[in-house]
């Protein structure tokens, strides 16, 4: 991610991507990290995209669903999304996003993919899983090309395929319908997690009213 940054303060070229054997800083939403495995386990890689800013936040809550193309085209079962744009394999977080924009509308989409890591710390053993884990062998670079065919297809989507692209998000979603905790901006409240509008804003009911969560962290809540 970062080394796509700089890229982008240099000579961007779009649809340039960086790949990493593996990473010694996992960077994750608001700053956390997140994945530490070891050289070879994750599909490390940092997209970097000319694109309207406008459609910018909507594109990198799809992108989960590109990851999610790529992933079932290989045979990996069991998946799901969570708002904005992490994947869930077996309700576990197996894959993340993070989307940076940059002046001059470029965007740099870092994606984690955790394949093959055997073994998780015991802080986060029943929060993210790998693909290993759960008993698929994915190559590496077979996921990479998977990831970037389903990438390209959104950024050249016209407005009904993007459309369908959310429907497909919807479907899939692990956070609609739930209980969620949100911190935004200060404030933290529980609400029931209700939709995702044309802009990529996750829609909250609270206290009644429905509410647009656009940066904010959700954590869904247990049944």
């Amino acid at each position: 991610m970062a080394r796509g940054e700089e890229l982008v303060r240099a000579e961007p070229v779009d649809g340039t991507v960086v790949v990493a054997d593996h990473q010694t800083a996992g960077r994750g939403r608001r700053g956390r990290s997140w994945g530490l495995g070891g050289p070879g386990t994750q599909l490390l890689a940092s997209w970097i995209l000319r694109i309207d800013s406008a459609v910018a936040p909507l594109f990198a809550v799809l992108s989960s669903v590109a990851l999610m193309r790529a992933a079932t085209s290989l045979g990996v079962e069991k998946l799901s999304v969570k708002w904005p744009n992490d994947l869930l394999l077996g309700g576990r977080k197996t894959a993340g996003v993070l989307a940076s924009m940059t002046a001059g509308d470029w965007l740099v989409l870092g994606t984690g993919i955790d394949i093959h890591t055997r073994e998780h710390p015991e802080e986060v053993r029943t929060e993210v899983t790998s693909f290993a884990r759960e008993g698929y062998d994915v190559d590496r670079l077979a996921l990479l090309a998977h990831l970037a065919v389903e990438l390209e297809r959104l950024l050249d989507a016209d407005a009904s395929a993007r459309t369908a692209a959310m429907s497909e998000w919807r479907a899939a979603s692990a956070t609609l319908g739930r209980r969620v905790l949100v911190e935004d901006g200060g404030r933290r409240f529980e609400a029931e997690a209700v939709d995702v509008d044309a802009d990529g804003a996750l829609l909250v009911r609270h206290h009644g009213a429905l509410e647009r969560v656009l940066a904010g962290d959700v954590s869904i809540r247990p049944r």
